[in-house]
């Protein structure tokens, strides 16, 4: 069944004073996190659209946008992470800031950087962060201490995307070159290599992510599709193919692994069939303006399925519900 392609929002989380860069949705649905252009990062009830407490903001983050957010499973901790390579912990319930993360390369991510994100995701369980540079490596850190705790060799490609598969001992990586591979997160080698990066300097990976079934590897970037491959033999399965020129500023999949939520720079976001490769709706993100509006656009889906949670360049997250799409 195709939907309307101007289907509308259920729920706008108003607040942010510019572009919602990161969404981070808690595990039990209660909760959704956004980071944002404005340098701030803030928790939002997700039944009713009200701003729960602010992470940070503006005077201490300085110019540093907010580029990554997410929660812990247990729900005690939360991160930010900005463009300039910083990682910052707090507490959950009082947003106090605990474990501060520097990169040391932290001056690669200056004002007029080419990549728009210092991605920094925490691993299942918790216990570790993992991070991507344009210092060619991906680094996991200890989320007690902030210690470093491994660190990957990329070269000669700078990392724009990561993911901690199912079990946190391997990560996904993509690169600025378009590269996309898995590695064993113990002993830093590479398991599989699902793209060759042999793309253009700015064909960069923006968004990477394993199915909750463990079975597929999905990722978008600077080009008009989103693919997928098998996790273990890493042949390409489907893509899903945009008509329009435009880039994947993020890909992800629901929780029963056959849908595939795809943020357009178009100020769009359409929902695929994994199986088919077919788009099923069309979520308009542009606020109620008439034109298109360029810039991130972040998608998450809730654990329960029910809904999925966009960032705007207009200042918002939009909830859009999924009832009678998802069974």
């Amino acid at each position: 069944m195709k939907y309307s392609a101007q289907m509308p929002e259920s729920m706008r989380f108003i607040g942010h004073k510019d572009a919602v860069l990161s969404i981070a949705i808690s595990v039990e649905g209660e909760h959704v996190l956004t980071g944002s252009l404005d340098r701030s990062a803030r928790l939002w009830s997700a039944s009713s659209g009200q701003e729960v407490r602010t992470f940070g903001a503006p005077r201490r983050f300085g110019w540093q946008f907010v580029t990554s957010v997410d929660m812990n499973h247990d729900l005690r901790t939360v991160l930010t992470a900005t463009r300039t390579g910083i990682v910052q912990l707090w507490e959950f319930d009082t947003a106090r800031p605990t474990v501060r993360i520097e990169h040391p390369s932290r001056r690669l991510f200056g004002k007029h950087c080419m990549q728009w994100r210092f991605p920094a995701v925490f691993a299942p369980d918790g216990r570790y962060i993992l991070t991507g540079s344009l210092d060619q490596t991906a680094r996991i850190w200890d989320a007690q201490t902030g210690e470093e705790m491994q660190r990957i060799d990329t070269s000669p490609h700078g990392v724009t995307a990561v993911a901690f598969c199912d079990d946190a001992r391997k990560v996904l990586i993509g690169t600025l070159s378009g590269g996309v591979s898995m590695w064993n997160a113990g002993n830093r080698e590479e398991i599989t290599r699902y793209q060759e990066p042999d793309g253009p300097p700015f064909i960069a990976v923006t968004s990477i992510e394993m199915s909750p079934d463990s079975r597929l590897v999905l990722a978008g970037g600077a080009w008009p599709f989103a693919q997928i491959w098998d996790a273990n033999t890493a042949v390409t399965l489907q893509q899903y193919r945009i008509d329009e020129m435009t880039i994947i500023e993020s890909a992800r999949f629901s929780t029963n692994s056959k849908l595939v939520a795809i943020g357009y720079s178009q100020s769009q976001v359409g929902l695929w069939d994994v199986a088919t490769a077919t788009e099923i709706v069309r979520f308009d993100c542009r606020c109620g303006r008439r034109h298109l509006v360029g810039g991130p656009m972040p998608v998450a889906f809730s654990l329960c399925g029910s809904y999925l949670v966009v960032g705007s360049a207009r200042n918002a997250a939009l909830r859009f519900d999924l009832d009678g799409i998802i069974k």
